[in-house]
């Protein structure tokens, strides 16, 4: 037989393991398997375990307490029962439910991954007898495809086999669907959709089926070329720059600033039909100028409407293109026809449609819908208006990549808004829409889980004899608004009422930007006896040489980044604060802990290790790359987090061309110092002991 490579040690020095305990002994007992190991006697098995679990596994392994007579620590089950209640961290059944409530369905994913995604999440759920029901009806209700709720709901006594059998029936069916529709329609796309140009309002060339002609860069003129004597323009003044020697449509010049001129639907003069509608905005949101010409150059020629075909939801659906339009829209009508299942929302406030005229136009609603178009994908929200055209506005122009050919129609875009991703609004920040699929890392601040497989035990030193402090008085007037803040941590689980503790330490209180309170508890003493683990923090200069060459910047934020990180039971009594509401100690790593940013950066590595383009220093995480790459790399490492229950805050920034990091401003054009003018133009200290601090810091 050939030799098997060994599972890597569970935990070979101090700190948190890389893996899941369950994980790696289902790793290890394959390994027992294939290796012949069922043969071994039980402690022979028990002698490998420990072998594998590592060096620091086996000292944790001795100090165990001892167990009833029904436990034997000298017998491989045994063993591994005892690692187990040590390793695995008790599980909240109503965090583990909300979670599995949460879990949707991600653009792409097959039902078969979203299952099994619902199983993993259900074995801590407890349900029991109702897992297949609950997998069912996480299934109809989470579903990233409206047919298949649709058809789900209309089946009697659906069993969960019944349920993933029709989900694929329907999926293979719409990618059958969607290949034979692409196959049909490319050719007629492509003729009917004109290209879309922004190189302002100068024409030079024009296209007519194959055939390329050469514009007057004087008179826009394709008769002849601007060197012709007999030009028209050649002598006469701009309107524009009031320079001799072209037309105003055809200056090159920056353009005067206009307020009201504002094109909300490309068309021409003798053009019919309902308006188009368009969301209002600022000189400085978008300025359009749109010239229309036929092959012969002569103005206000009738012109064919330019139209596109695309999958809304899996529905075929023809829009007009628009590129006065900011936003997508459909009929009543329509709707009614199509996407009658699609639960309309209100309008958000602030927004408002109104026609080319400036007429308001009546909003019944909005809904948000997957849109494909040949092999491209994206999200957008649709407006559902009374009655008028259906168009696709510039927000999905954008995303799906369309190109705008020909020579009949042209038009020019003096100002565009560039970015390439539908914003989805979450809490008080703008969450891009290619990574609205985690949206549930943000929301519910409320709860506070703990990350999954980590929990910290701080090493002490038993000759520091504990200390019993005394209560620090606080104001009447602060002591309410302690009192709400040691209510909130109690329910999120952070800290717990005791009745005593050998360690007491007292709490500081300072006020947030909000005008709410922050608990700090001062463990000076604790951390005398506190052993500091050995894990280096990195140094900047390391950080910022890995950034060189990036484009763009996200930075991630952890929410209540240490509360995230579980206290094991055996260190809590070191955490314990005396208020006037009674003595409380922390369930979850607490600020002010001496060991504990060393254990943070050795678990935030670890979660992160094997990615590219994400570097952090303790809960401040930062992506970085080349556009796509960057995007990319936002996913993978979102992904990685949420694998792990990590909760994120609203002051995460995405998509960022320059960003604040460790008292450095990061961009594209290098990295500079921030803030240094404060200090370079400090006053000069005048006494001892406010110098230490600046030539230490000059040092």
């Amino acid at each position: 037989m050939a030799y098997l490579s060994q599972p890597p040690p569970f935990l070979q020095s101090a700190g948190v393991p890389t893996v899941p305990w369950k994980q790696w002994i289902s790793v290890f007992e394959t390994y027992l398997l294939a290796s012949g190991g069922e043969e071994y006697s039980a402690e022979r098995k028990r002698a490998m375990l420990l072998h594998c679990i590592g060096v620091e596994g086996q000292r944790i392994f001795q100090t165990l307490p001892k167990l009833p007579d029904s436990v034997k620590l000298d017998t491989y089950q045994g063993a591994v029962k005892v690692l187990e209640d040590y390793f695995i961290p008790s599980v909240n059944v109503v965090a583990e439910r909300y979670r599995f409530r949460q879990r949707a369905q991600k653009t792409g994913e097959t039902i078969d991954c979203y299952v099994a995604s619902l199983r993993e999440l259900s074995k801590t759920c407890d349900f029991g007898p109702m897992t297949d029901e609950m997998i069912r009806d996480q299934i109809i209700e989470k579903t990233a495809t409206p047919r298949v709720r649709e058809r789900l709901l209309m089946e009697k006594d659906l069993k969960l086999n019944g349920a993933i059998e029709t989900a694929k029936c329907i999926e293979n069916a719409m990618k059958e669907a969607k290949a034979i529709g692409n196959s049909l329609t490319k050719e007629t796309l492509e003729q009917d959709v004109y290209r879309l140009t922004s190189r302002g309002n100068k024409p030079n060339v024009t296209k007519t089926g194959t055939k390329t002609k050469r514009v007057c860069y004087r008179c826009g003129s394709t008769q002849h070329i601007a060197s012709d004597p007999n030009c028209k323009a050649r002598d006469k003044k701009c309107r524009n720059c009031k320079k001799i020697g072209h037309f105003a449509v055809m200056c090159r010049s920056k353009p005067i600033a206009q307020t009201k001129n504002y094109v909300r639907e490309v068309t021409t003069q003798n053009s019919t039909g309902p308006p188009a509608y368009h969301i209002p905005s600022n000189p400085g949101d978008g300025n359009y100028e749109v010239l229309a010409n036929d092959s012969n150059g002569r103005k206000g020629s009738k012109s064919k409407r330019i139209r596109c075909v695309v999958m809304i939801n899996g529905v075929p659906i023809q829009l007009d293109v628009d590129t006065g339009s900011g936003v997508s829209i459909l009929s009543e009508e329509v709707f009614s026809k199509s996407f009658l299942s699609e639960a309309l929302v209100k309008v958000p406030e602030g927004i408002k449609l109104s026609s080319y005229t400036k007429h308001k136009i009546e909003v019944i609603g909005c809904f948000e819908a997957t849109v494909s178009y040949l092999d491209r994908v994206a999200n957008t929200i649709f407006f559902v208006v009374k009655s008028g055209s259906n168009l696709l506005g510039r927000d999905l122009i954008q995303k799906l990549g369309i190109n705008i050919l020909g020579s009949q129609l042209s038009c020019f875009a003096l100002s565009e808004d560039s970015s390439s991703n539908n914003p989805v609004i979450q809490g008080n920040f703008v969450l891009p829409n290619y990574i609205k699929s985690f949206q549930s890392m943000f929301s519910d601040t409320t709860i506070l889980p703990t990350i999954k497989g980590m929990i910290h035990k701080v090493h002490v030193d038993k000759s520091v004899k504990p200390k019993h402090q005394k209560l620090r008085r606080l104001p009447f007037g602060v002591r309410k608004l302690v009192s709400q803040e040691l209510s909130r941590l109690e329910s999120m689980g952070v800290i717990e009422k005791i009745d005593s503790s050998e360690w007491v330490s007292p709490i500081v209180v300072s006020y947030k930007k909000s005008g709410n309170v922050r608990i700090c508890v001062d463990l000076r003493q604790v951390n005398k006896a506190v052993i500091p683990d050995s894990f280096p923090l990195p140094k900047i200069d390391e950080l910022l040489g890995e950034l060189r060459n990036a484009k763009l910047f996200s930075q991630l934020d952890l929410a209540a980044a240490y509360h995230q990180l579980l206290l094991h039971p055996d260190s809590r009594p070191l955490t314990a604060f005396i208020t006037h509401d009674g003595l409380f100690q922390y369930k979850r790593v607490c600020f002010g802990l001496s060991s504990a940013p060393s254990v943070f950066q050795k678990m935030m590595q670890s979660m992160l290790a094997g990615l590219s383009g994400v570097q952090c220093y303790l809960d401040d995480v930062i992506v970085y790359g080349k556009d796509e790459e960057h995007n990319e790399n936002l996913r993978e490492v979102l992904t990685r987090l949420d694998s792990y229950g990590v909760k994120l805050n609203d002051k995460c920034k995405f998509n960022q061309s320059s960003i604040k990091f460790l008292g450095h401003i990061i961009s594209s054009e290098g990295i500079r110092v921030d803030a240094v003018t404060s200090i370079m133009h400090s006053l000069m200290p005048q006494y001892l002991r406010i110098q230490n601090p600046f030539v230490h810091f000059w040092v």
